[in-house]
């Protein structure tokens, strides 16, 4: 998995098997987020819901956005 931005490709991370929500996260707040710009970023609840608006809040917190 990696993120594409509009001049590169960034953030790349491997992992065996399928993805689900909990790797999906760890991904954001480990190894994506980190290559944002320098922002507070919070941890939030872990029910199906409260991950996807983790993920969404840790985006936004770095100061990017999702399309």
């Amino acid at each position: 998995m990696a993120a594409l931005r509009h001049d590169r490709i960034t953030a790349p991370w491997f992992i065996e098997g399928p993805i689900n929500g909990e790797a999906f996260l760890l991904y954001i707040e480990k190894v994506l987020v980190p290559t944002l710009p320098a922002r507070r970023h919070r941890h939030h609840g872990q029910s199906r819901l409260d991950k996807a608006n983790a993920v969404r809040r840790a985006i936004r917190a770095a100061g990017a956005r999702l399309f």
